[in-house]
């Protein structure tokens, strides 16, 4: 009985690993609508957890919105802005390129990404 619980527990922390082995973490150069915004993801809280900021390329410190809502689980990324509009971002991450879809109030358009 005590072996089934011991693999049992080997099998979760094995499986939570596993979900969280590739960081997301770091510099990102995102491409949607037209514009190229920088993402900067840091891992916070504990697994799964993101928290950064974003800005349009060349805007400056004033110009940084931090996301709210960030985490990834696996491959896949999520984080939204509620300035200066509202907007969530859903990717997934293949290496270092990210690809997803952001959406708005307006509508939604495909992202493209890269860890710089």
């Amino acid at each position: 009985m005590l072996a089934c619980k011991v693999i049992a527990a080997v099998y979760v922390v094995l499986l939570t690993r596993r979900r969280y082995d590739m960081s997301v973490a770091g510099t990102w150069k995102i491409r949607a609508a037209g514009r190229i915004l920088i993402l900067r993801l840091n891992e916070a809280g504990g697994p799964g957890v993101l928290e950064g900021d974003i800005a349009q390329e060349g805007g400056g410190d004033a110009q940084k919105v931090r996301i709210v809502d960030g985490r990834w689980n696996g491959n896949k990324v999520h984080w939204a802005v509620t300035e200066p509009v509202e907007a969530t971002f859903d990717g997934e991450v293949s290496g270092k390129t990210m690809t997803g879809e952001v959406k708005t109030p307006w509508g939604s358009w495909p992202f493209e990404g890269t860890l710089l």
